[in-house]
This record gives C-alpha cells, sequence and structure tokens, in this order.
C-alpha cells in the first residue's frame, strides 16, 4: 500500500513540476510579447510625432497647399490614436506624460503651420524646442521601460540643425528649433 502512496506522491510532484514550468514559460512568453508590442507602439508614436514635425515645416513654407493642412492633421489625428493605445499598453507614467507633452507641442506646430498664435506656454519657447525637449524625455523613458541598458544615452536633436520658417506674413525671421 505505501508503494502506491509513493508512486502517487512521485506523479503529483512531477505534474507540480510540469505544470510549474508550463507556467513560468507562458509568463515569459507573454512578457516578451508585451514588450515586442510596447516596441511596435514605441516606435509607431515616434513615427508619428516625427512625421507631424516634417509636415509641419512642409506647411509653414507652403500654407496655402491644402493636400499638406490635411496630411497634419491626419498625422496628428494618427498620433493621438497612437498615444491611446501606448497609454493602454505602458505602465510607465514617466512614458505616458512625456508621450502627451510631445503631441501637445506636435500639436503647436501645426497650429503655427496654420497660421494660429502660439498658445501661453509656446510664448517663451518656440514649440519645436518644447517637442524636441520632451521627444528626448520620452525616447529616454521609452528606453527605461523596455529595460535598455543606459537609457538616458539618447542624442538631443541640436537646436542649430534645424529652423522651423515662421510664416513670412508676421515678419519675423526663421526661429531655430
Amino acid at each position: 500500500m505505501s508503494e502506491a502512496w509513493f508512486a502517487l506522491a512521485g506523479a503529483l510532484i512531477g505534474l507540480l513540476g510540469s505544470l510549474g514550468t508550463d507556467l513560468l514559460r507562458g509568463r515569459r512568453e507573454d512578457r516578451k510579447h508585451q514588450e515586442a508590442q510596447l516596441r511596435s507602439t514605441f516606435a509607431e508614436y515616434a513615427a508619428a510625432i516625427a512625421e507631424i514635425k516634417a509636415v509641419a515645416f512642409e506647411v509653414s513654407r507652403t500654407p496655402e497647399d491644402e493636400l499638406l493642412r490635411s496630411r497634419i492633421y491626419d498625422s496628428h489625428m494618427t498620433a493621438r490614436s497612437i498615444l491611446e493605445r501606448l497609454r493602454l499598453t505602458s505602465a510607465s507614467m514617466g512614458v505616458q506624460e512625456a508621450a502627451r507633452y510631445a503631441l501637445r507641442y506636435a500639436y503647436g506646430l501645426l497650429r503655427l503651420a496654420q497660421g494660429r498664435e502660439p498658445r501661453p506656454d509656446e510664448q517663451d519657447r518656440h514649440p519645436v524646442q518644447l517637442l524636441d525637449q520632451w521627444f528626448t524625455t520620452l525616447l529616454i523613458e521609452m528606453r527605461k521601460d523596455l529595460g535598455l541598458r543606459h537609457p538616458d544615452r539618447v542624442f538631443p536633436e541640436r537646436a542649430e540643425w534645424v529652423v522651423f520658417p515662421q510664416a513670412e506674413r508676421s515678419g519675423e525671421p526663421d526661429v531655430p528649433a
């Protein structure tokens, strides 16, 4: 009779070990899948913000181009929808905050490209400068969230490399970004 109990105990230990291994493997695979999803969302969001910036430059050069004006609005809506996905997939408040501010100042570029006045928080610093600051912060926070080594090693956009043309009708010179 005791042999039966030992056999049963051995079978249960084997079953529990196998079940535990499967659970750990499943969790690891879930984490890898979640990390891949996060990377993909981060990359899409970064690309959407970069597109807004690029199109805003073009719109500011040719403000009468309705196709470009429509494209910048569409780019903003794309970035906005990706932001919501990012808020769902990233637990990092730093990522969420930086992503939201980056979108805010990307919208500031859209406003300027449409010939509208800058908002009060965009009076002292141009929206492109604020966007670059928050975008760099976003990249650092994303790298932290992904567990990359040296997440703060992100080369910032140099102000003297990017010039955002102001609408000539304002009489202001180009503003370095």
